[in-house]
Formats: C-alpha cells, structure tokens, sequence
C-alpha cells in the first residue's frame, strides 16, 4: 500500500481502491483476477484478497488469516457453511428452498453471487477473479451441493452480463457451463416462479425483495375487506408482489411493466398455479400510467423501480426521477391507502428516501404514517463494515387522507 486510510484500516473494510495501491512497475504486471498479498505502509499484513487491475475496487479482502491457503477447499468450505446457514433460515415449505446462496463479501466469497432455484444454480461473475477461477468455483459447488442436499444435482449457469463486467473487464457471458436445463423455478408465497436463468434480469429472480413482499401480504391477509380491494403493482417484473396480494384474496390486481416478456412471463405464472382473481395488465412506462388510470382508484399501490442511481454523479438526476414516480403513484391511490415504495439504490440513503416521499406527500396535501421499513432479504449477508452491501430500502405508508 502506498497509504491506507485509518477508518478503512479500523472498520476493516474488504475493499481497497486502486488509489492506495503502491504502483510500482511490479504492482502494474500482476494479472486481474490474481491472488495477492496485502500489507500496509509499515509492511503489516492486511490480508489475502483478490486484486482487479481496471477497477477501482483493486483488491477484495477474503481472508485476513495469514495462514489461509486459496483452493478448491477454501471455496468449498465456505460454500457448504453458507448454504447450512441459509437453510437454517428458510424451510422448504416457504420457499422451496430457493434462495440467495452466496451475496459476495457477507458470505466470505467478495464478488461472487450464486442463487439457487430448482433446477438450476446460478453464478454471476462480480469480480476478475470469478472468471479466472470459474473452474474451481463449478467444482466446490458441485461438492457443496453433493453434501448439503444428499445428491440432488441441479444444472449450473455462468452470467456475466452484468454492469461490473465493464468495470472488470469480464467477457459478457451467459451460458449452462454444467447439466442440462429443464423447467426452473423460485418458490414464494407458495407460488411456482418459472425462471428464465439465461436471459432474465440479474439471475432471473430479486430474492432480496422477498421479507417485503411477505409483510405486504401479511397486511392484506390480516384486512378483512381484503377482498373488496384493488392495488396496481407497478414496475412488477414476474408480479412477486401482486401475486401475494392476489393469495390475500384483493379483489383486482393491476400489474405493469415496461416490459412485455414479464407481462407475459405473469400470465404464464397464474395458469401454472392456478391463482384465480381479477387481473389486468398494462404494458406501459411509469410516466404514462397517470393519464391512463383514474385518479385515487386504487387501496394498495406498490411501485418498485430499478435502480435509478447508479453512482455518485447520478445522485439529484435520480432523487428527481424517484420523487417523480412516487408522486405518480400517490395519485392512484385511495384516501387511507397503503402505499409501498421501493429503492435499491445504494446511493440513495435511507434518510434521502424518506425524505423524498416526504415531499411527494407534501405536493400532494397527503398525509401517511410510516408503519414499516424493510432491507434486504434474511439470505443476503451482509458485513457489518461494509455499507455498500446495504442498498435496499423499503417503506410502507398508511394514509390517512
């Protein structure tokens, strides 16, 4: 290290950037994805990471053991303890099972992300490292699986389309490097989720969202004119959240999405399932909506948007397209609605969140009691010193006029 910030050094934080890195003609040869050394300007050791010569996260901290060795077994060992935790956490009846198995830095593997479905595993490349050692991480998958679910042996795809890959310089992939892919799905609500593991969002299915969407459901399930009630569910994807209100027996849903592949990837849900309700489906952009609803028509509307800051830079741009949209959701809702609203932009903080639907109900002379703040799924670990891991924000609002 050339220097090494104090806070970062004390909150052991596992990332260090390119800045603090000593860049002699040494440093500037070392391969992205390589295994490296870290020690400080004193020359104590800091810790094993995994180091990225285009990025600004130059080195991801995994051990700060020195007597760690990177393997096959390392990464097996870490992979067997976290789908052990993530199993004591869930049940199959909840969820089938299916879940975020590795969140990078919180599970011990920084940049590497797996989630399991039936049928398939899926790992996201993050990271240099995840596609220089793909190899050894397919293995010790496959041997944690062996040991953790007795056998069962699931297919295995590679993704690398992600916004990292740039960042990385990691070739965009997405391909079944093992097994052969047959029907594959997320369990919720007690629903079949059919997943499009090559070419759907992410890994094909937010798993962070679901604690929120469960508690929305437990709202609707505890209102006894549940069914007597319409919600619109707004930037719904595979309609997660509308399908638990539909469990909940609200009379109508209203799902809408920009895109016409989750519209119809929905449809395709509530055959499979057999879910009966009201259903309408809009395929259409946010901005539209208000002239194509009526106002306050509906008792429940929940808005979850991608993200709309992607960095520092993006901050006011996005703040305005956040408060925007909620204002659009604002007006579709009921007096005495509920109102849920998402963000998973880190960027974003919590208190900036609040603070914008705070103006949104202030330019729509509305008031609402906040009754609850939810993060990020119980599958996602998160490291305590590491903020950027907490991205995830989610309000509900009671209305009361």
């Amino acid at each position: 290290m050339n220097r090494y910030p104090s806070e970062r050094r004390r909150s052991r934080h596992p990332w260090i950037f390119s800045n603090d890195i000593d860049q002699t003609s040494f440093s500037q040869k070392i391969e992205s994805g390589s295994i490296v050394s870290v020690e400080d300007t004193q020359g104590k050791f800091v810790g094993y990471g995994f180091y990225s010569a285009s990025s600004l996260i130059a080195i991801r901290i995994f051990s700060r053991d020195k007597r760690t060795i990177f393997s096959e077994n390392l990464i097996q060992e870490r992979l067997i303890k976290s789908l052990k935790h993530k199993n004591m956490l869930f049940n199959e009846e909840e969820c089938g099972l299916t879940y975020r198995a590795i969140n990078g830095e919180g599970d011990e593997l920084p940049g590497l992300i797996i989630d399991k479905f039936q049928g398939a595993w899926v790992i996201e490349a993050h990271a240099k490292w995840v596609e220089k050692h793909l190899s050894l991480i397919v293995a010790s998958l496959e041997a944690a699986e062996k040991e953790v679910f007795q056998g069962s042996k699931n297919a295995i795809v590679y993704r690398s389309d992600t916004r990292s890959s740039d960042l990385e310089t990691i070739e965009k992939k997405s391909e079944l490097i093992k097994g052969s892919l047959g029907d594959v799905f997320a369990m919720e609500h007690g629903i079949r989720f059919p997943i499009d593991v090559l070419s759907g969002q992410k890994t094909g299915f937010f798993f962070d969202q679901r604690e929120n969407r469960n508690v929305l459901k437990r709202l609707a399930l505890n209102d006894s004119l549940a069914d007597q009630k319409s919600a619109l569910d707004i930037c719904c994807h595979l309609g997660a959240w509308g399908l638990g209100l539909a469990k909940a027996k609200y009379r109508k849903i209203v799902f809408c999405d920009r895109s016409e592949k989750s519209i119809e990837t929905i449809k395709q849900i509530i055959e499979i399932n057999k879910i009966s309700g009201n259903f309408e489906f809009l395929i259409e952009d946010v901005e539209n909506l208000k002239e194509l609803l009526p106002k306050k028509e509906f008792d429940l509307v929940n808005i979850d948007p991608p993200a709309l800051i992607q960095s520092k830079k993006m901050v006011t741009q996005g703040i305005k397209a956040y408060e925007k949209w909620n204002r659009i959701a604002l007006s579709l809702l009921k007096k005495e609605g509920l109102l849920s609203s998402s963000s998973c932009s880190y960027h974003l903080f919590y208190e900036k969140f609040e603070e914008l639907l705070s103006r949104c109900f202030l330019d729509h002379d509305r008031v609402g009691k906040l009754i609850y703040r939810g993060f990020e799924s119980r599958d996602h670990s998160i490291v305590p010193e590491m903020p950027e891991g907490r991205y995830l924000k989610n309000i509900i609002f009671q209305m009361n006029n």
